[in-house]
């Protein structure tokens, strides 16, 4: 995550904190110091404390996320150093504590720019200038951008600039900062080595598992990816995986994995057809070699989508994950319930807890997926009986559910996954994310808006009054 902010918004940050009057000059400064400390994660105490002594905090998971309320203090402070500095430019003579400072910043920056400088010496002497150039450079760049910074407030605050003239000075130096590659954690396309650093053209170039994967003309289907240096097809050619790094995973969807997480129902559960792997995978055939590792399917994968005939009834999750790992159940032929919850159907009057499954598969009932995109799944399915649509995705609040235009109820299916119920016949099926809090968020947005520009125009009215 790229978080640099330029040499010059810390500069007028540190005016804004030593000089401002601003009303809430300290409690941003406060703010700036906690989220300093706080996005540094483990490698701060502040982190345990506060994780140890706030409550829910603990839901913010990522500490590095700090930096969002880092960066708006830090803009914030500059702001309020930067309508110090026009102040001091409006003033009939110069700040002295200003000047004071913007000296000891020039004194910094020369000493940086000497220690540089003995760097780049040394390393020519040593003949390893090459091999530091990627280091060096970012030196060099944070002592021109020091240098040009204080240096332009220096002439502003000393010799009292209009700021119509000091003003476009001070964009043109942030903007070419923030652009320029003073960041080495961002490496430029030179310096990458082809290992550890491959080239992204070499890295996702395509091979016979690639091609093998995007000839297979079902195209909803997922691949587990199993040694660590295959690259993330998904991001790359759009392939649905279940690999990939992310703060907002289910702990029900671990709970899932970690019960049985090759386990063949589990596999096909999650709609697993193909598995890369270093090693040979029993029970599965080898559909494409590539260099390194190679490609295995799963000849008796289940779909994306699926229509099932029965239901069985269970009265806990922990109960529901054991008889879908067991050996006599059979994801085609039932779909396992949670009973007397909100998210399961109402078990008949009468019937058993547990509702035996019925003897084979029954007649066939294709689905078809019409339109399958992050916050939309459109499916159109010929029920030949009464039964349920299994949907292999996450069960998750906000997801609405239709078949044929009218509202139907998404039960929380096989553990983590989605079911509708279906009456005999051909219907059309769409699930729609939309959640209430989303509706909330942009009712209270709009109102905010038009708050802020309600009271923009009051300004505005009163400025132009008065003057």
């Amino acid at each position: 995550m790229y978080i640099y902010v330029g040499i010059l918004p810390l500069i007028l940050a540190l005016f804004g904190i030593l000089f401002s009057s601003a009303p809430y000059r300290r409690f941003f400064t406060g703010l700036l110091i906690l989220s300093s400390f706080y996005v540094l994660g483990n490698s701060s105490i502040l982190h345990g404390l506060l994780y140890s002594m706030v409550p829910y905090i603990y839901l913010a998971r990522l500490a590095l996320r700090a930096h969002f309320i880092l960066h708006f203090s830090l803009a914030v402070l500059a702001g309020y150093g930067t309508e110090h500095i026009i102040t001091l430019l409006k003033s009939e003579s110069p700040d002295q504590n200003a000047l004071m400072l913007l000296r000891k910043l020039s004194w910094f920056a020369l000493l940086v720019a000497a220690i540089v400088l003995f760097l780049l010496l040394n390393s020519y002497i040593a003949g390893d200038l090459a091999a530091k150039s990627h280091v060096l450079n970012d030196a060099v760049l944070f002592v021109m951008w020091l240098g040009l910074s204080v240096g332009v407030l220096y002439a502003g605050v000393k010799l009292r600039l209009p700021p119509a003239g000091l003003e476009p000075l001070v964009v043109a130096i942030l903007v070419l900062d923030l652009f320029s590659p003073i960041n080495s954690a961002m490496p430029l396309k030179r310096t990458f080595d082809g290992a550890g650093n491959m080239e992204p053209e070499q890295f996702y170039k395509k091979d016979q598992i690639v091609d093998r994967l995007l000839s297979d003309k079902d195209k909803y289907f997922r691949v587990i990816l199993t040694p660590q240096n295959v690259p993330t097809y998904g991001d790359a050619f759009s392939i649905f995986t279940l690999n990939g790094v992310s703060p907002t995973k289910l702990e029900r969807y671990f709970t899932f994995r970690s019960a049985g997480w090759l386990d063949i129902n589990n596999l096909n559960l999650l709609n697993v057809k193909y598995i890369a792997s270093e090693q040979n995978v029993p029970g599965w055939e080898k559909a494409a070699e590539g260099a390194k590792y190679s490609l295995y399917q799963n000849r008796d994968y289940l779909p994306r989508a699926f229509f099932v005939s029965s239901a069985r009834f269970v009265d806990s999750d922990q109960a529901c994950l054991a008889l879908i790992h067991s050996r006599e159940f059979d994801p085609k032929a039932a779909i396992v319930f949670v009973a007397g919850t909100d998210l399961s159907p109402a078990a008949a009057a009468g019937t058993p807890a547990v509702l035996a499954a019925k003897a084979g598969h029954g007649p066939a009932s294709p689905v078809t997926i019409e339109k399958y995109t992050p916050g939309e799944i459109a499916m159109r399915v010929n029920a030949t009986e009464n039964g349920y649509l299994f949907l292999s995705e996450v069960w998750y609040p906000g997801w609405k559910a239709e078949i044929d235009g009218q509202p139907t109820p998404i039960y929380r299916a096989d553990f983590l996954f989605r079911a509708v119920a279906l009456s005999n016949g051909e219907h059309k099926v769409s699930m729609v994310y939309s959640p209430r809090s989303f509706k909330v968020g942009l009712i209270l947005t709009c109102i905010g808006l038009l708050a802020w520009l309600g009271l923009a125009g009051i300004v505005w009215r009163r400025r132009r009054i008065i003057g």
